[in-house]
């Protein structure tokens, strides 16, 4: 026994503490372990079950759901509705047809409209020249009327001058 021990031997007692404090250590790490690994599987979970997990707190109540809510079941349609829809796509289409004939109408009143614009100032030009002819015709009759009474007053005053000689002589 001479190289293995130094110091005073120790007592049997001191032997169980050491060997129990050894014991409690190990237990100490493996339990610490054991918490860590519990923590991380624990963490895991989270991540991955809080995704899919929904709290809902409305007025009085609190809910957690797990997953995504179903889609509300869509109703049937109203026929009532579909009725409606068909009525407003028939007067759409009246009126249409109706904005249609509008517009050639507003496109024949425009054709007439330059039309008539035309004509009337055809009318004007022909009417002006007829006022010209007019005028014209008028100074040429008031020039012949004027020849006229001068020829008449020239023959009046040659024949009262023949009666004035017959008769004086």
């Amino acid at each position: 026994m001479s190289g293995l021990v130094e110091g005073p031997c120790p007592t049997l007692a001191a032997l169980y503490r050491a060997a129990a404090e050894r014991q409690a250590a190990v237990g100490r790490r493996w339990r610490r372990a054991a918490l860590g690994a519990a923590a991380v599987a624990a963490g895991v979970l989270l991540v991955a079950l809080l995704p899919r997990l929904e709290f809902r707190v409305n007025g009085q109540e609190f809910a957690v759901r797990w997953g995504t809510p179903p889609e509300p079941p869509v109703p049937p349609p109203d026929p009532r509705i579909e009725q409606l829809l068909d009525e407003q796509s028939q007067q759409l289409a009246a009126l249409r047809a109706a904005n249609a004939k509008q517009a050639e109408l507003q496109d024949l009143l425009l054709t007439l409209a330059v039309d008539v614009s035309d004509r009337d100032k055809q009318h004007q030009a022909r009417l002006k020249e007829l006022g010209g002819r007019v005028a014209a015709l008028k100074d040429d009759t008031d020039r012949r009327l004027t020849e006229t009474e001068k020829v008449t007053d020239a023959l009046l005053l040659a024949a009262s001058d023949g009666a004035k000689a017959k008769g004086g002589e």
